[in-house]
């Protein structure tokens, strides 16, 4: 399971009013009212507004242990902090509709034994709006949307085996139940675009590496999707395209795969001209075309500094482009259009 950690200040703006001296000369009464007026059409103080692209936005988090989640042009030309707290927020997933994003927070969470839990919340696009769906028991991860965008599926932890189960709820936090009956962890659920099956990744006998089962969203038909095949050893960042055609995942150090949905045959390798420096690339993430990922690689560490930072590729390979600039680090997690 992927884990991201990070901190970016943000500061929002806020309009001043000053008291005019009627004894200003002209020309300062003057500069002063352009000043104002340039205040006011910039928008100072209104409420936050969505960052939008017609090629879609990709929703990422920092790397410190305080992550904040962002939003970015997938170009990297703009970046918007959508979470302003001193705790972990990760796992964004924007909703079919554009309209929302379910995520991971320790914002609300009662500090304990050994920490606060990582719980469910839902926010809207602007980061506005911000409400717990699940108060875990345990922990949890990675909620995704179903394609109606009526569930969410995500990773808790079952008590009744001490591992990691698949959960399914409704989008308001109501009906949470858990799905499947595996005796070993399952984690990271994708929705196949039909809405009637999961994707998950489990390191369950007799494999026991991670490696890619998937199930229907009763939690019957669990079924190995693919096995040395697809990876020879863990497999992780495992996602669908968007016509479901297609999974894109990472093979331990080994970079970037692309294998059909049915898993047969072999995965190819997206060819990403890796620098032979001992650096790897993981958690890819489709655009909403399908013809670009976007990963996470620390190809430009050095031995003293290791840092990740966001690529994009198109999925046929070829030398990749860096959209995040800063030293801080950066993980993708959603590429979508947002309304």
């Amino acid at each position: 399971m992927d884990n991201s950690w990070g901190q970016f200040s943000s500061r929002s703006r806020s309009a001043a009013s000053e008291t005019v001296n009627s004894a200003m000369t002209p020309r300062l009464d003057f500069i002063l009212a352009v000043l104002v007026l340039g205040v006011g059409a910039c928008g100072s103080g209104d409420a936050p507004t969505a960052l939008r692209d017609p090629r879609g936005v990709i929703l990422v988090v920092d790397g410190d242990r305080h992550s904040q989640i962002y939003a970015m042009r997938p170009d990297g030309s703009e970046i918007r902090q959508l979470t302003h707290n001193n705790v972990m927020n990760t796992d964004p997933a924007l909703s079919p509709d554009g309209t929302q994003i379910a995520f991971i927070s320790l914002v609300d969470s009662i500090p304990g034994f050994p920490a606060r839990r990582p719980d469910v919340y839902v926010m809207n696009v602007d980061g506005s709006g911000v409400r717990r769906l699940y108060a875990s028991p345990n922990t949890s991860w990675h909620p995704t949307w179903s394609p109606d965008g009526k569930h969410i599926a995500f990773t808790s932890v079952d008590p009744a085996i001490g591992d990691f189960r698949v959960y399914v709820m409704n989008s308001d936090g109501s009906n949470v139940h858990v799905v499947g009956n595996a005796p070993r962890g399952s984690f990271d659920p994708e929705w196949f675009p039909d809405g009637t099956r999961l994707l998950f990744l489990s390191n369950r006998s007799p494999r026991n590496w991670w490696t890619m089962y998937t199930m229907n969203v009763d939690g019957t038909g669990e079924r190995q999707l693919a096995g040395d095949n697809a990876c020879n050893t863990n497999l992780g960042g495992a996602r669908l395209s968007p016509d479901g055609n297609r999974i894109a995942y990472h093979c331990g150090s080994a970079g970037l795969y692309i294998i059909g949905a049915d898993g047969a045959g072999t995965g190819i390798h997206v060819d990403t001209s890796i620098p032979a420096n001992g650096s790897a690339d993981g958690k890819p993430v489709w655009s909403p075309a399908g013809d670009q990922l976007a990963f996470s690689s620390n190809r430009e560490s050095t031995f003293q500094q290791s840092i990740n930072h966001v690529y994009t590729v198109a999925i046929t390979g070829g030398v990749p482009t860096k959209i995040t600039r800063d030293s801080r680090g950066w993980y993708p997690d959603t590429w979508g259009i947002v309304r």
